[in-house]
This record gives C-alpha cells, structure tokens and sequence, in this order.
C-alpha cells in the first residue's frame, strides 16, 4: 500500500498547479487530492474552463500522478428538504469536473441536517440523493466517496447510508480519526464500512486536543487501520489531509511519506 500515497493541497494551498505536481514526484507520492472551493492556488475548480481542465489532465498524466480523488464540499443534508435539488446539482458539477480532469473519485459530505431531524431520517434523506446520483457517477466513471466526518463521523452512519445504496458508484471515504475520536473502535467502523471504501484519509493525533501530529507518532491505531485495508485487498488511496500541522510543504509531504512508508511495510512484514 505504500505505493498509493496522497496528499490533499490543504498541505501546499499556495503551490500552483505545476509546484504541486512537481512535490508529488519529488517526494514520491502516486496521487494528489485537490481542494476545490477553498482559494487554493492549484485551479482545478467548477468554474475552471474546459480548455484549462483538458491541461489539468495532460499535466498529471505526463507526470504519471493520478489526482486521487477530488476534494469537494458537496453537503446532502444540507438545506433539506428544500436544497435538495441544489445539493445534487452541485455534485454533479463536481462529477463532471471530475470526470474531465481525469479523477476517479470524489469526496463529499453528509454536512449538518436541519434542527430536530433524527439519525434515521438524515440517514434515508442521505442515501435517497446518493441513489438519485448514482447513474450519473457510474457513466462518467467517478465515484462518490461518503465521508466519515461531521454529523457522520461515525462510520456506523456512513455504512447505514450505504446499505441503502447499492450502486458501485456510491462508496465509502474512510477518514479514520472522526470515528475513532468519536469513540468508535476500529473493528466497529470496519464492521460497517468493510467492501465499500474507495478512498481513506491517515492521520496521526495526539490525545486530549486532538492535534494532528506525523503519523505513528500519537495515539491513533494507525497499523490497526492499515493492517484492516490489507487485509481485505484495498486498492485505493492512502492520503493525508493535513493542514499546517507539519510544517511547510517542503517538510510536510517528505514527512508524511516516509512515516507512511514505514508504517506500512512495519504492517505487511506482520503477514
């Protein structure tokens, strides 16, 4: 697995487009996850025009850099019920952007339900709108990535929603430090997410705060986690979403990479 790192550009927001393509293969990295709708300096946006978009592709595929997953802010509980329709319009913008700079993969949340709705309700309102994008996702060749973060931190939500998805296009994004500081026990949120996840974010953190720290350096079962996709032949991406909790670009993505190439290969010697 440690030949399938990536990074969000949370860990390079001022880089341009080339700079960040170019710390990818200088640190050894196989994909890069932009964030889009958060100023950074890479371009890939919704508003970004369709010439640029077919450069975006041609540049990371000279490279040999696969964008990982686009990093997007889509929300389905959002503005329900009313936003409905602006929730599922906002994802497929972002699946055709997806589709046209050549990322396999999209992120996106459940985001935060109106006052009152209980788990079972945002649950089905979630999963309704998932199913609604499914086709879409499927004949462009990009899934959708359901995020273990804000109301659905926990991946027993995550997993709930998905059981109501049947779609291949629909997935899992497991960002193992939300459930696991929820107080989740890994096998819990493996038990639940297990045969759906496309895309992880790793991270390390100290206990108390929380504080992001170099993976293998806090208290988050980061081998328990790794040992978990390898056991089960997962063939995604491993990708940090640090912020500046590591330093500058130039420190931050060697050390993440070298962490994570430790760590998994301390897991696959374990057989």
């Amino acid at each position: 697995m440690h030949n399938r790192l990536s990074f969000m550009t949370f860990m390079c927001p001022r880089w341009s487009l080339e700079q960040v393509v170019e710390g990818a293969k200088r640190c050894g990295y196989a994909g890069v996850e932009p964030r889009v709708k958060a100023d950074h300096a890479h371009g890939v946006e919704v508003t970004t025009a369709r010439p640029e978009r077919a450069r975006i592709r041609r540049l990371f595929d000279q490279a040999g850099i696969a964008i990982s997953c686009l990093a997007t802010s889509c929300k389905f509980a959002s503005g329900l019920p009313e936003g409905r329709q602006d929730n599922l319009d906002d994802a497929r913008r972002h699946l055709e952007l997806a589709a046209e700079v050549g990322a396999s993969r999209i992120r996106v949340f459940c985001g935060n339900p109106p006052e009152g709705w209980e788990a079972p309700r945002v649950v089905e309102a979630v999963a309704e709108q998932l199913n609604a994008l499914a086709p879409e996702a499927a004949s462009c060749g990009v899934t959708v990535c359901l995020e273990t973060h804000d109301y659905f931190s926990r991946a027993t939500l995550v997993g709930k929603t998905l059981q109501q998805v049947t779609s291949a296009a629909i997935a899992a994004n497991w960002d193992v430090q939300h459930p696991y500081n929820r107080g989740e026990h890994p096998l819990t949120s493996w038990e639940y997410l297990q045969g759906r996840v496309a895309h992880t974010h790793v991270h390390d953190f100290r206990p108390r705060d929380g504080k992001l720290v170099e993976v293998g350096t806090g208290i988050a079962p980061v081998r328990q986690f790794l040992a978990l996709l390898r056991g089960a032949g997962y063939e995604g991406f491993l990708s940090a979403e640090y912020w500046e909790e590591l330093g500058p670009p130039e420190q931050a993505l060697p050390s993440y990479a070298q962490g994570m190439r430790r760590l998994c290969a301390e897991v696959e010697a374990w057989g």
